[in-house]
């Protein structure tokens, strides 16, 4: 499967509704996750029989040393992903974007805040900080 660049991953997300979106960005996060246990687990092609679920990928990912302040990011992703699988008709509100960002570490609610800044900068909307949407 040929990669995803960064910049063309930003342009397809730029494109979808919430739910478009939501899935999109799961999907790459979880092929991001699989390339970094292939890069750490000689043989990761022979767990693929045990069939590991994105929740069992985020907890060896952390356990093979990926930053802990990504696990609980990872997982509140997973349940957003979940939310949409699992429940016709559902719509992401204020609510479920407040709660995951609370997950993150006060570093990387800083870089948060800075790239949404820059894009409502770019789009020449009003600054109104991410945490208050």
């Amino acid at each position: 499967m040929p990669e995803l660049s960064d910049e063309q991953f930003h342009a397809d997300l730029q494109n979808e509704d919430d739910l478009g979106a939501v899935i999109r960005g799961h999907l790459h996060i979880e092929h991001a996750l699989n390339e970094l246990l292939k890069g750490q687990i000689p043989f990761f092609e022979r767990l693929e029989k045990l069939h590991l679920d994105y929740e069992v990928k985020v907890v060896l990912a952390t356990a093979m040393g990926l930053n802990a302040n990504y696990e609980q990011p990872l997982r509140g992703i997973g349940l957003l992903r979940n939310k949409y699988a699992h429940q016709p008709g559902f719509k992401i509100s204020q609510s479920d974007t407040t709660n995951l960002y609370k997950t993150f570490s006060g570093d990387d609610k800083a870089i948060i805040q800075d790239a949404y800044k820059r894009t409502n900068k770019d789009l020449n909307r009003e600054n109104v900080p991410f945490s208050e949407h």
